[in-house]
């Protein structure tokens, strides 16, 4: 469900940016994309993944949440700021995909890995393609970029909330066990 919900709100938010950047040049959506791959895959995840290893785990949980709640705070603030739009959606996608590689990595049943990736993808599809399809309905009601990404980005938040509990409960669990 935390996948789902975290792929729902991530396609709210990037078609979100992708309508607002329609109207830009060529040079700034590519730019904005530029930024964020930048940081998304040299930058961020990185030092995440660093973090992960090196503080203690509830940290890096809060670590995690305080990102992924950034654009539900500033978003509101920035009609015409491209680079700080960028730079918290990269931040926000790094929080997830982190989490996501360390998680399944780490949780998936080695006898049914496959399975386990499976169905993790297949949510994220889902939740991706539910995503599309409300931000359709969203465009031709003329629903703004700001209510769309703040809408993306309360379930995204969520997403990356129950996924941050699910970690937690697994590890209760192992110790149990």
């Amino acid at each position: 469900m935390a996948n789902f919900l975290y792929a729902f709100g991530s396609t709210l938010l990037s078609l979100a940016y992708t309508f607002d950047l329609a109207s830009q040049g060529l040079g700034t959506v590519l730019g904005f994309y530029l930024a964020e791959f930048i940081l998304l895959g040299a930058i961020v995840m990185p030092i995440l993944f660093y973090l992960y290893e090196k503080i203690d785990r509830q940290k890096w949980g809060l670590l995690i949440s305080l990102i992924a709640f950034c654009p539900i705070i500033f978003l509101p603030f920035l009609e015409n700021h491209l680079v700080v739009k960028s730079i918290l959606y990269s931040l926000a996608l790094s929080t997830y995909w982190t989490m996501f590689h360390i998680y399944m990595t780490k949780n998936a049943n080695y006898d049914n890995k496959g399975n386990d990736l499976s169905v993790a993808l297949n949510t994220v599809a889902l939740g991706a393609l539910a995503g599309v399809g409300l931000i359709t309905i969203l465009a031709q009601y003329g629903v703004s970029f700001h209510h769309i990404s703040l809408f993306g980005s309360l379930f995204f938040f969520l997403g990356i909330y129950l996924l941050n509990r699910f970690e937690a409960h697994a590890k209760r669990l192992n110790v149990a066990a």
